[in-house]
């Protein structure tokens, strides 16, 4: 578990620091805030879940994974890094943009933490939620249909695409915003290609997406 928590931290704890290298300044209160929430659900979730395999699945690279699937982890990643850095620039050394006003930051806080709350009840009742696209044979791949499942049939995507909007405003930048819709396209780029694979190889898939029409948006997409 210690492990785990540990390898879960690396993210927002990396993100943390390139943000206030690039802010050049630590003095902002809804950004302190807003990676002490982001660092704490890291903390929190793995002990709630309390599941040893999927810490495992998760943390623990596969040989099946697909290939475009490891092309997109990459650009992602490098995106994310992209969004962290240049809203800090902008917001603490450049001014490329008008600069969030606080209770703008407030609002966005709170409709990202609202996105956290989908994306944590996403990972509670998907015992399948790994980082990579792959049919879990070796664990028993079922489909899941119950929480958000029941909405969209990739809810983690959704609060991911949601929340990434949120992101530069809370930091403080308008013009990170651009950064947000390139993130936004690669997510619903592997939306659409994880879906594909569910149908093509997951038992019981298709008879669930006749039930559950929509990928990301209700009543959209």
């Amino acid at each position: 578990m210690i492990r785990n928590i540990i390898l879960s931290l690396i993210a927002p704890s990396s993100l943390c620091i390139i943000y206030f290298l690039s802010a050049g300044k630590i003095d902002m209160i809804i950004p302190w805030n807003f990676f002490t929430l982001y660092t704490l659900n890291f903390i929190v979730m793995p002990i709630i879940k309390n599941d040893k395999e999927l810490m495992k699945e998760r943390f623990n690279k596969k040989k099946d994974i697909k290939e475009w699937d490891i092309i997109f982890n990459r650009l992602f990643s490098f995106l994310l890094i992209c969004l962290y850095c240049f809203s800090g620039l902008d917001y603490g050394r450049l001014n490329l943009s008008f600069k969030s006003e606080l209770f703008l930051q407030i609002t966005f806080l709170i409709f990202w933490i609202f996105t956290i709350l989908i994306s944590d009840i996403t990972f509670y009742v998907n015992a399948y939620y790994s980082r990579f696209v792959r049919i879990q044979k070796d664990r028993d791949h079922k489909v899941i249909d119950k929480g958000p499942y029941k909405i969209v049939r990739h809810p983690g995507y959704s609060s991911s695409m949601f929340g990434i909007f949120c992101v530069p405003i809370i930091l403080g930048s308008y013009s990170g915003l651009f950064i947000s819709f390139l993130i936004a396209l690669v997510i619903i780029y592997r939306t659409q290609k994880e879906d594909s694979t569910l149908i093509n190889e997951l038992h019981g898939y298709k008879e669930y997406c006749k039930k559950v029409k929509f990928k990301l948006i209700p009543g959209v997409w």
